[in-house]
């Protein structure tokens, strides 16, 4: 679940106890006149499907990614923050994926791109 930081502490005392807190964060954020500090970062709460696979690397519990543009929808996620949340999650190319907010299609996208490298990548093996 992405969430903005502000409401970090009211929705996490509703999560389980085995999520974590991972962070976006975005290093061309938008800056708000007398806002400060900026919002540059998004935390995104996880609870892994299973351990990630770690032949691929060690995925870190941030990760540093600037926002999608020209997806038409402010907050689009982009695809580098997809598969780092794909990776977090231990999804593998078998999963089932359903994208509740599906807004610009990049995530559903993204999926079936991590999919195939993934299956190509096993099937290599």
């Amino acid at each position: 679940m992405s969430l903005h930081s502000p409401s970090l502490k009211a929705i996490l005392p509703l999560c389980p106890d085995d999520v974590r807190v991972m962070a976006w964060v975005k290093p061309m954020c938008s800056f708000k006149p007398n806002v400060a500090p900026a919002y540059a970062w998004e935390p995104v709460i996880v609870k892994p499907v299973r351990k990630p696979d770690v032949a691929f690397g060690t995925p870190r519990d941030w990760i540093a990614a600037n926002m999608a543009t020209g997806q038409g929808l402010r907050g689009s996620k982009p695809s580098k923050f997809c598969y780092w949340l794909f990776q977090v999650l231990g999804a593998e190319w078998e999963d089932e994926f359903t994208d509740l907010f599906p807004g610009s299609g990049i995530v559903s996208r993204s999926w079936e791109a991590y999919r195939s490298q993934f299956a190509l990548l096993r099937a290599g093996a």
